[in-house]
């Protein structure tokens, strides 16, 4: 990705910055990730039944922070582990198969830049094609009254910050199957760096 006019990043390392094109695959992070916390199985009661829906609205909500300029979303990579669909108790369908070791998104952590940083714009990302364009599912795996209770429940607390001279972790996933391997340190520190490299507090916004 192309940074020139805009202010330097930390190292990336290990990291890079998420591309469109990555959608699908964090799609399938975020619901194994997620899978496991209790807000998840709290509002998602019916993921098991209607996973294809869980999948199209985190597919759609990070083709939208991708593409936003007031967002960096960073991803994590290491060797594919054949057996990672057997590691969660997410309902995954389709499971993408690739070539043991081959290089692959294990983990993903989501930024919003504060308000009028020097930055926006600077790691947004376009489709190579647009022609491939994200919906939300229909919903059909969420307890509606207890989805209502937990967006208010945000809400009420998203009134109640000052989001000014800040930078806030929105969202962060791991797949189950690349745990303990020092992907979470990577990104959580990558985003600590970011803070410090534009002397901004940061605060966390993200639900487990």
């Amino acid at each position: 990705m192309d940074f020139t006019g805009y202010p330097p990043v930390p190292p990336l390392g290990s990291l890079r910055i998420a591309r469109y094109n990555d959608v699908p695959r964090l799609a399938a992070i975020a619901t194994a990730s997620y899978h496991e916390t209790p807000a998840f199985a709290w509002e998602r009661r019916y993921h098991a039944a209607f996973p294809e829906d869980t999948m199209q609205e985190f597919a759609k909500m990070f083709a939208d922070f991708i593409t936003d300029p007031h967002f960096v979303v960073v991803v994590a990579t290491g060797a594919f582990d054949p057996e990672e669909h057997s590691k969660t108790n997410a309902t995954l369908r389709p499971i993408a198969i690739f070539p043991p070791a081959h290089p692959v998104i294990v983990g993903v952590a989501i930024w919003q830049l504060e308000p009028g940083s020097c930055r926006h714009g600077q790691f947004s990302s376009l489709a190579s094609s647009m022609n491939t364009v994200y919906h939300n599912g229909l919903n059909r795996d969420i307890s509606p009254h207890h989805g209502l209770l937990l967006r208010e429940a945000i809400d009420q607390v998203r009134m109640g910050i000052n989001f000014d001279n800040h930078q806030w972790l929105q969202a962060f996933a791991v797949h189950p199957a690349y745990r303990d391997h020092g992907h979470s340190g990577r990104l959580l520190e990558w985003g600590k760096e970011l803070a410090r490299f534009d002397q901004v507090h940061q605060g966390v916004l993200a639900t487990g």
